[in-house]
């Protein structure tokens, strides 16, 4: 195939692939997004196991992820740039995102065994620890949904006060004042019951 044949089977697939864009924003029929998807398949799944070095389980959660959001997002493509090009790097920030989120959480998994491991109390104090805890959880369900996101997504998650800012589209300072407002509060709370 010669240089010119290239470049015109390729701007024929860039278009074929721009119409089927347009059709399914304005359309949402799955079977559409289906057939867009189909092509970049390959190439999003040696993505993931680049980054998530080959665990499988890990790996098939990010793709429903990916491609759930991108489901929601690709209206958000302006044609400035090639759609892999947009839909790489929309795929590499959102792996990205879930490895962190997943370390994370494999740590806070790891610190939880380490701790229920060293203790290993009496059944009493098993009793009164599972109690504390359910405690615990009713009063966090007593917050408001706004009191409970921002403090679970800070002293949980572990969040920073700027990603916070940004996932949830508040001042910094209103960020750190409903933090303090709903820590004083589950605070109280717990020592009534004391």
């Amino acid at each position: 195939m010669r240089i010119a044949d290239k470049t015109e089977a390729a701007r024929t697939r860039a278009g074929n692939e721009e119409r089927l864009i347009r059709d399914f924003v304005s359309a949402r029929d799955p079977a559409l997004f289906e057939e867009l998807m189909r092509a970049h398949l390959p190439w999003l799944r040696r993505l993931l196991f680049s980054v998530f070095h080959g665990a499988r389980e890990d790996m098939e959660d990010a793709e429903q992820e990916i491609l759930i959001g991108m489901y929601a997002d690709v209206g958000l493509f302006r044609f400035e740039s090639t759609f892999k090009t947009f839909f790489y790097r929309y795929a590499r920030n959102k792996a990205i995102d879930l490895l962190r989120k997943s370390v994370r959480r494999k740590r806070k998994e790891a610190a939880l065994m380490r701790d229920n491991a060293s203790v290993g109390g009496s059944p009493e104090e098993e009793y009164v620890k599972r109690e504390q805890r359910e405690d615990v959880a009713s009063r966090l369900l007593s917050l408001t949904a706004e009191e409970r996101e921002i403090l679970l997504m800070k002293d949980v998650e572990g969040f920073s006060i700027e990603e916070i800012v940004s996932l949830t589209g508040r001042k910094e300072g209103t960020i750190k004042s409903i933090l303090h407002r709903t820590r004083e509060k589950l605070f109280n709370m717990l020592e009534e019951r004391r």
